[in-house]
């Protein structure tokens, strides 16, 4: 009789799990799939942030840059061909032209004439691309031998929907009434600051603060 009991507590055990070592195995799987999944929400968010990261430091690259080359904006200079100048400044609400003597890495010391504008863009309809183009007028070594002055055409912002330009300074003929303007129309003065506002599409993570470039050698 003893025999037979225990023959059936051993068939009892061997046919499968009692019901509390069911309940404490579910716990322990809900458990496991709890931190799995708090894993990989943490990756997620790391994962993010490095994506934005790596986005938005192309646009802090082309803010510095932008701030560098108009900061050292400089008064008309001469071209080196007889009877000609070139203005000093002129800009609209979405393009800008001066001369400037930052010298971007890689290229030529000297005084450069540098445009910004918007281009239509390759890649997606109704975009544009945020342009850079350089051009040497007169190289810091002053050599007449040198080879025709290059041009270095770069896009520094792709894909953006517009760009507003505004420049604070003097306006008309009244030199101590300073303002914002759309358009900066007296080319032989700089103004003293220069106002760069990108905006992207709404899907865009990227930012763009407003860039705000002080002219050092302004009147």
């Amino acid at each position: 009789m003893m025999r037979a009991r225990v023959n059936n507590r051993s068939e009892a055990r061997d046919a499968g799990f009692s019901l509390i070592e069911m309940i404490v195995a579910l716990a322990l799987l809900s458990l496991i799939m709890a931190l799995i999944a708090s894993s990989v929400r943490g990756a997620r968010r790391v994962l993010a942030v490095v994506e934005t990261n790596a986005t938005n430091s192309a646009t802090i690259a082309a803010q510095n840059y932008l701030r560098a080359v108009i900061t050292q904006a400089v008064p008309a200079q001469g071209n080196g061909a007889p009877g000609q100048s070139e203005n000093a400044f002129s800009g609209g609400n979405d393009r800008l032209r001066f001369i400037s003597g930052f010298s971007p890495h890689g290229l030529y010391e000297g005084i450069y004439r540098i445009d910004i504008g918007l281009v239509r863009s390759a890649d997606r309809q109704g975009m544009f691309d945020l342009v850079v183009t350089q051009t040497l007028m007169r190289s810091a070594s002053g050599d007449d031998a040198q080879p025709p002055p290059p041009i270095h055409r770069s896009i520094l912002i792709s894909n953006i929907e517009a760009m507003t330009i505004s420049y604070f300074g003097a306006s008309g003929e009244d030199l101590s009434k300073f303002d914002w303007q759309d358009y900066w129309s007296t080319p032989n003065r700089l103004p003293r600051v220069v106002q760069i506002k990108v905006k992207f599409a709404r899907s865009d993570d990227r930012i763009w603060h407003p860039l705000q470039a002080p002219l050092q050698l302004a009147d």
